[in-house]
């Protein structure tokens, strides 16, 4: 009967690895995997300011959620080396909640 009971937790375990890996992934847009504190930042209310204040005024892209989730990989990496914005416009807590964002699958 214990091992019934022992194969009955593997098995649990296992799904649990297989089935619940995050909350929400990047969804193949080259985001994270949802590891990070996910739930609170939205495209509405926090990341298209983000982009209207540091990005509107050179890019037009940074209009619309699915320009910016397109191009998630190169915006992301600009953002984090700080060649974007030019002059250093985000402040280090604005570039790590929009990473934050972003590794929550850009909701």
């Amino acid at each position: 009967m214990a091992a019934v009971g022992l194969v009955c937790a593997i098995g649990l375990l296992v799904a649990a690895v297989i089935f619940l890996p995050g909350c929400g992934g990047g969804g193949g847009i080259g985001l994270g995997d949802g590891g990070a504190n996910c739930g609170v930042d939205t495209w509405s209310n926090y990341a298209q300011g983000f982009f209207a204040v540091n990005c509107s005024g050179c890019h037009n892209f940074s209009s619309s959620k699915s320009n910016v989730t397109s191009q998630a990989g190169s915006i992301r990496s600009r953002i984090d080396s700080g060649s974007m914005p030019p002059g250093g416009g985000a402040s280090r807590a604005d570039i790590n909640r929009i990473d934050n964002w972003m590794d929550c699958g850009a909701p």
